[in-house]
């Protein structure tokens, strides 16, 4: 069985931000997700927040990034 992670609201903003001292965890763990080796699971609540007004000038590309994650 594959390891389930939650991913809180912050992985999100860290990615889209290009946190420096986050930024090698957080892509090792979406590059694990992506290659079938971890499975992970959020909130709606997560999604929310990410999506809020104040966070929409961080967020570039999240729409293809969730719409990506969401289809895995």
């Amino acid at each position: 069985m594959r390891e389930v992670i939650t991913l809180d609201f912050m992985i999100f903003i860290y990615l889209f931000e290009v946190n420096a001292r986050y930024i090698d965890a957080v892509e090792d763990i979406f590059a694990s997700v992506e290659q079938g080796t971890m499975n992970a699971v959020t909130s709606v609540i997560s999604v929310i927040e990410a999506l809020s007004t104040q966070n929409i000038p961080r967020i570039g590309g999240f729409v293809n990034i969730l719409r990506d994650f969401s289809m895995n």
